[in-house]
């Protein structure tokens, strides 16, 4: 179980009543021409920035909501993991790019291995929101001190949507020490995993209630994710309990800052059936029903 904190970017657009259950898939890119960005594990250090406009991302059925992953085509694997792998997101009024941007939120960092072909997923440790206007800059970078070969991915022809460079720096690292690239001809294709929000757009800076969202997916085997969202600090306990009432799994026990979240579950050691988990922060309390599936 892993409790990760979500990004409040979006708050200031959207003050949601529901962070909505349902995950959509919005993927941009239908060529199947191989780039070698943003995997350019043939070098140890790489960078790579990719523009999605909002019109491509609206025409892939995104609507404002939280981005919790993305995923890319590989056309060819190379398993060598890439240490220090950032994958950054920034929202933008841009339409081209044409260096290395900047003002990013940092939502993977550690260590990823691309470990198959076809779609590879990134499933993000902090979330991003996207209030439905901006164009999207994601950028994936990594510093490694050994090379071996490109791990190529699906793209399509998109000028001025790519710039990235790569080469080996020993003791450098390829999210920081480098400063200039090149255009790309090629985007890669991409899914983005979007948490639409349901609720009133409105400006607020300030989340003004309590939440407890759907897990999903739902019915799950073994892993799903649980959405809460508190107002003010304080202590926050989140457990799940079989159909006697029983508690199985302590997933939150601690004091938390007002603000979104989301937790990783994992019921790996629980049998099929039904579950309950219950939320309670100050006065407030609720409980939602999942399901396990095996």
């Amino acid at each position: 179980m892993k409790t990760i904190f979500a990004n409040t970017i979006l708050i200031t657009f959207l003050t949601f009543a529901n962070l909505n259950a349902q995950s959509t898939n919005v993927c941009i890119g239908t060529d199947t021409l191989s780039s070698n960005y943003p995997f350019t594990t043939y070098w140890m250090d790489g960078r790579t920035d990719m523009l999605y406009l909002a019109s491509e991302l609206t025409a892939g059925g995104a609507t404002p909501g939280y981005f919790t992953g993305i995923s890319f085509y590989v056309n060819h694997v190379d398993t060598l993991t890439m240490n220090g792998f950032n994958v950054k997101m920034t929202n933008t009024t841009d339409t081209s790019i044409s260096s290395f941007g900047g003002g990013w939120d940092v939502v993977y960092s550690g260590t990823y291995k691309v470990l198959s072909t076809g779609w590879q997923n990134i499933y993000f440790t902090q979330l991003f929101g996207w209030n439905g206007n901006d164009n999207l800059i994601i950028e994936v970078c990594f510093n490694n001190n050994r090379w071996t070969f490109f791990s190529t991915v699906s793209s399509t022809i998109k000028q001025g949507k790519t710039y990235g460079v790569f080469n080996d720096l020993p003791t450098g690292d390829g999210c920081v020490d480098f400063l200039t690239g090149n255009p790309q001809a090629r985007r890669p294709n991409i899914c983005l995993f979007l948490t639409p929000i349901t609720g009133i757009i409105k400006n607020s800076n300030i989340l003004e209630k309590y939440s407890l969202s759907q897990n999903y997916p739902n019915p799950f085997n073994p892993e799903t994710r649980i959405n809460y969202s508190v107002p003010k600090a304080g202590l926050v306990t989140l457990n799940v309990y079989d159909i006697l009432g029983r508690k199985v799994s302590e997933l939150v026990n601690e004091y938390k800052k007002a603000g979104n979240y989301i937790v990783e579950f994992n019921a790996f050691n629980l049998s099929s059936g039904v579950y309950y988990y219950k939320l309670i922060s100050g006065e407030f309390t609720d409980i939602k029903k999942m399901a396990v599936l095996k």
